[in-house]
């Protein structure tokens, strides 16, 4: 796709957007995807100032009930290749750790880490902002993971705002499955925010 192009679209997406990329010239627009009634941005999320993960896995109790939340899945993109080529157990270690790393950061922004699900990390936060600082945190803490294990590694992310159902720990709902189909869409290294995320974007991130 021309370069030009993809500028286009991200002025026309958000014109006022100043998320760094990883050549320090602003997002990188990938491709938009339309479905009826819903305008989804894709973005290659490289952020060079971030907060720091830790590697505790736990999350704050969420009260039960319905509330609107940012619901963020993140997803280590290529465990199978990784399992055929680091083999079964070193394979295993690595996304462990990878996943506890990303939970750490969902607990350290104050967000709730509702479970770790196959090779995703599920996370809930109370507002945009902190969901997508913290998913930028996600993905540079990623890079860092994976230069200091010596792998290449990546996740995909995607979020979703939106009323929630929470049920003893657990969470439903069109807002959980709509977060997912954001994450599936994703390629390693990309956030998806759907509409109803950027539509709330709030200084800096306007």
């Amino acid at each position: 796709m021309d370069a030009n192009l993809i500028r286009s679209q991200l002025a026309d997406a958000l014109p006022r957007c100043v998320w760094p990329g990883r050549d320090g010239a602003g997002p990188h627009l990938m491709r938009r995807v339309t479905p009826p009634n819903e305008v989804r941005v894709i973005f290659e999320c490289h952020p060079t100032v971030l907060c720091a993960g830790t590697a505790v896995f736990n999350s704050k109790s969420m009260k039960s009930g319905l509330k609107d939340y940012v619901v963020v899945f993140a997803d280590v993109a290529g465990s199978t290749r990784l399992y055929e080529t680091a083999g079964d157990q070193a394979a295993k270690v690595l996304i462990v750790d990878l996943q506890s790393e990303i939970a750490g950061i969902t607990t350290a922004a104050g967000g709730f880490v509702q479970g770790v699900v196959g090779d995703e990390v599920l996370s809930l936060f109370d507002d945009v902002a902190t969901a997508l600082s913290s998913t930028f945190a996600m993905q540079e803490t990623t890079d860092q993971f994976s230069a200091r294990r010596g792998t290449p590694m990546s996740v995909r992310i995607g979020l979703h705002h939106g009323p929630t159902i929470v049920e003893q720990g657990r969470v439903f709902g069109d807002t959980v499955n709509t977060a997912a189909r954001m994450a599936a869409i994703a390629q390693g290294g990309q956030i998806i925010a759907s509409e109803d995320v950027v539509k709330r974007l709030t200084d800096p991130f306007k």
